[in-house]
């Protein structure tokens, strides 16, 4: 019966089952990333914007999307800025973790965000991307606690 419901999902709803399989609430990693401040900026990696998005995965994003070919100012932009961060959750970790024969897992997914995908084939977790899991999974949980409680 699940499987069925993941191929409906999937045919009538893709961008929902994207988010389904990878198992990460983008709006979390967004709290996470910059405050919810469509301004931050980290001058160490130059990440900029809501999902904290780097030149790298901005190029990245550009290679794959030539189409938009967005610029590191534009990353204020809190539509372009969350459109790359919900693409980079959502399709090119999940493919890339594939590619590397990596379980997706919201784990894996939270991991590449945070420390790159390098890492994660590599099997190194450092102690700011613990935390930063666990930040996430504390936030997430709790914000499922909410919701149940407000459903009554």
């Amino acid at each position: 019966m699940r499987c069925l419901v993941l191929l409906l999902l999937k045919a009538v709803m893709p961008n929902y089952y994207q988010d389904f399989y990878a198992g990460v609430n983008p709006e979390t990693v967004y709290s996470i990333e910059s405050s919810g401040k469509p301004n931050a900026y980290n001058p160490v990696s130059n990440a900029r914007g809501l999902g904290q998005i780097t030149p790298i995965a901005l190029k990245d994003y550009n290679q794959m999307n030539p189409s938009d070919n967005y610029n590191s100012q534009q990353l204020y932009d809190p539509q372009i800025n969350q459109k790359i961060a919900y693409w980079t959750l959502t399709q090119r970790i999940p493919s890339m973790l594939q590619a590397y024969k990596k379980a997706v897992t919201p784990e894996n997914v939270l991991w590449a965000y945070h420390d790159g995908i390098g890492n994660v084939q590599r099997g190194y977790k450092s102690e700011a991307v613990k935390e930063y899991i666990k930040k996430y999974f504390k936030r997430s949980n709790s914000g499922l606690r909410e919701s149940a409680g407000n459903k009554k």
